[in-house]
């Protein structure tokens, strides 16, 4: 009985490798294979009898099951590949997540970001403004951004740290990165007192 169980356990363990390994493979393939949406109808509505699950390549093989939306949630998708719809959801704190989701359960709305389009910008730009400018050794996983657009010549966001053993060091968090307004200059006051801003190098999809 003993060697039977054993003998599961490791066709169990196979069997999962041997699936993120093909996740793995189908996710590099989609990158250089996908078809990119029309930027100017690109948010979806989910519409889901239940959960819909977030998948990390294309397959409903490669479920996350941690990660789900229900009906009525919007996301913004980025391309499409094999059925699914590669896409970001921004939850109300202005963190993302990303992946793939069957788009059979997504009805395009036929709307853009529309007039949160450069809001939409500025907080994909964060990632690539902080490793340029060096703001921080942190990964982007151990970074929150919470970004404000309620003043009328900058978006604010505020970076701080994730909780987590990996994100402990001794880089100092929060600092606030500041974005004007259509010319998307960008300031920062990190290593500097909290009211003293520099100029800082922008993305280079500004």
């Amino acid at each position: 009985m003993i060697k039977i169980s054993l003998t599961f356990v490791a066709l169990i363990i196979c069997a999962n490798a041997s699936a993120n390994t093909q996740c793995e493979t189908l996710k590099n393939k989609s990158e250089k294979e996908q078809a990119y949406l029309d930027k100017s109808k690109n948010i979806f509505e989910v519409v889901s009898k239940g959960r819909l699950y977030f998948n990390n390549a294309p397959s409903n093989e490669c479920k996350v099951k941690s990660l789900f939306l229900v009906p009525g949630d919007k996301v913004i998708g980025y391309s499409e590949y094999n059925g699914f719809t590669s896409v970001a959801y921004f939850k109300e704190d202005g963190d993302s997540v990303d992946g793939w989701l069957d788009t059979s359960q997504l009805k395009n709305t036929g709307l853009s970001n529309g007039p949160s389009g450069e809001e939409q910008m500025v907080f994909n730009m964060l990632p690539e403004i902080i490793a340029k400018n060096k703001l921080t050794s942190l990964p982007n996983k151990c970074l929150k951004f919470n970004l404000n657009d309620k003043d009328e010549k900058y978006y604010t966001t505020v970076v701080s740290r994730a909780n987590g053993e990996e994100c402990i060091n001794n880089d100092v968090l929060p600092f606030t990165i500041l974005v004007k307004r259509n010319t998307l200059e960008v300031y920062s006051n990190q290593g500097h007192a909290s009211d003293e801003f520099r100029s800082l190098e922008p993305a280079s999809s500004k």
